[in-house]
């Protein structure tokens, strides 16, 4: 399968429909974080009577929403890099080779690219591409 690039303007038309999705994904997330806390207390409880299968419970019915969550976005070849900020990157190609067009969950449209190595912390302005 080859991998997707896309243009600016391909992205920023994806944008409403991957908002929702993302939202989804980032309060699911939020659900895992806080179940596991709750499962590490009662794993913690319960390791002098054997128990702890209640909090393994909780922990796996937030899992498979999150991987069907990802796997929407990814499908589409869209790279999710932070759930809790909603952070993505699209694939695109300059100048013979392959930088990221970047998104955080908030922005009205694509604002920002990066060289793939460089991360969220290398981000410049769209204007610079």
């Amino acid at each position: 399968m080859s991998k997707k690039f896309f243009t600016v303007e391909e992205a920023n038309g994806l944008l409403p429909n991957l908002i929702p999705i993302l939202e989804e994904l980032k309060n699911v997330e939020k659900s895992l974080r806080k179940t596991r806390k709750v499962a590490t207390a009662l794993a913690q409880k319960a390791e002098g009577n054997g128990g702890g299968k209640e909090g393994s419970q909780q922990l796996l019915r937030h899992y498979f929403p999150i991987q069907s969550l990802l796997q929407r976005i990814e499908s589409l070849g869209i790279l999710v890099k932070n759930i809790e900020r909603g952070l993505i990157d699209f694939p695109y190609w300059k100048e013979g080779r392959e930088v990221c067009l970047c998104w955080e969950f908030g922005e009205t449209r694509i604002g920002y690219w990066h060289e793939v190595e460089a991360g969220y912390e290398g981000r410049q302005s769209i204007e610079t591409l």
